[in-house]
């Protein structure tokens, strides 16, 4: 039996959550018999997504697709010679924001091929040029799906932004849960070790970019304002880049909490590390619904984020793990000091927030509703 050719096409330009999904949809495929091919940005911030594609032996082009950097005839005829030479049966939008991959989808379209695409970030306050917001529409109301990954997003393109709900279906984002056994203590310590991370009661770890939107300076600012004997005993690790590093740096230096945040940079193996640390923390100022958060949930560590968009549904508005307002380091300190002083009450709920994971957010389950849709399935909307 022939393959049907399909096209993943993202313009993404920074490593994070949406590399996790554009990976993870690009293998789904592949196990379904998809002749899958890849088209994405050629901009150096997604050569890392570049790299992991390549490794699983992805065929991709590259090209000049980001909105700010390319302009609209390049990003056209890109996308035209792609779909060209490969007559995709279906394409596959993966959209960092609602405004990325406008032309590309509109190609898609034209060239006859049936569209679904991905919300992966919907925030509150978003702007729309009217002559976009009607391109946006018209894409909604012309292809087969759009995928949100979380209910907050749904509710708010929706309700907030009106574009067409009928094609909007909740296909949440997901990690594995059945994955290698919990480490061991001496494996643990030597993760830490092996990183240089000195010995202390309580190692904390928090994955995401160092930009505004993931709130690291409000964590840098709550474990200032821990008691003295807490932080002592308290290192923070960070791993994840991005054009804050320098300034939280030195934010933290000036905060007396130089020996307590460590920054790591990117590391592929971030994932599989994570289980080496008693305390996950996200204080973003808001997400989609975060890979990080899924992937520490999914290894039952106690965990504390913000009250933002698709956290608090993962968290199940508390029972999965402590909440906080985003933007308020008091709060944050205070839950962090909560738990360095009685950590029972939050590995309780690491528990139930594990149990949650495995059920709504199992990578296999979802990614297997997510090929249902590439196959002409309908999908329920909720």
């Amino acid at each position: 039996m022939t393959q049907k050719a399909a096209l993943i096409v993202t313009d993404v330009t920074a490593p994070g959550g949406v590399d996790t999904y554009i990976v993870a949809l690009h293998d789904a495929a592949y196990r379904d018999g998809w002749d899958v091919h890849v088209l994405m940005d050629k901009g150096e911030g997604s050569d890392r997504l570049f790299r992991t594609l390549h490794r699983r032996g992805a065929r991709i082009t590259r090209a000049g697709l980001y909105h700010r950097t390319h302009d609209e005839t390049a990003r056209a005829a890109a996308t035209d010679a792609v779909l060209h030479d490969i007559a995709p049966t279906v394409v596959h939008a993966v959209c960092p924001a609602p405004w990325n991959t406008v032309v590309p989808r509109e190609r898609a379209l034209e060239a006859g091929a049936r569209l679904i695409f991905t919300e992966q970030y919907v925030a509150e306050g978003f702007t729309f040029e009217p002559s976009l917001k009607e391109r946006i529409d018209e894409l909604y109301r012309r292809a087969d799906r759009a995928i949100a990954v979380s209910k907050n997003n749904q509710r708010l393109l929706a309700d907030m932004y009106g574009f067409p709900s009928d094609k909007l279906v909740l296909i949440p984002n997901a990690v594995p849960t059945e994955g290698p056994p919990a480490k061991s203590v001496m494996e643990k310590a030597r993760v830490l070790a092996d990183l240089g991370l000195p010995e202390r009661p309580h190692q904390a770890v928090c994955v995401a970019r160092l930009d505004d939107q993931k709130g690291i300076d409000v964590l840098v600012q709550a474990a200032a304002r821990l008691p003295v004997e807490l932080r002592r005993g308290l290192c923070i690790s960070v791993f994840g880049d991005g054009p804050n590093r320098e300034a939280l740096f030195q934010m933290g230096m000036r905060a007396g909490v130089g020996d307590v945040m460590y920054y790591w940079g990117w590391r592929e193996n971030a994932a599989e590390m994570i289980d080496a640390f008693d305390l996950f923390i996200l204080p973003s100022r808001s997400e989609g619904q975060p890979f990080a958060l899924l992937e520490a949930l999914a290894r039952g560590i106690p965990t504390i984020a913000t009250r933002v968009s698709g956290i608090p549904e993962v968290l199940m508005d508390g029972q999965g793990g402590d909440l906080v307002p985003p933007d308020d380091p008091a709060a944050l300190a205070i839950a962090i000091e909560a738990y360095l002083r009685d950590p029972s009450i939050l590995t309780q709920k690491s528990r139930v927030g594990r149990a949650h994971v495995r059920t709504y957010h199992d990578l296999t389950t979802n990614m297997a509703t997510t090929m249902k849709l590439w196959r002409g399935g309908v999908v329920g909307t909720d």
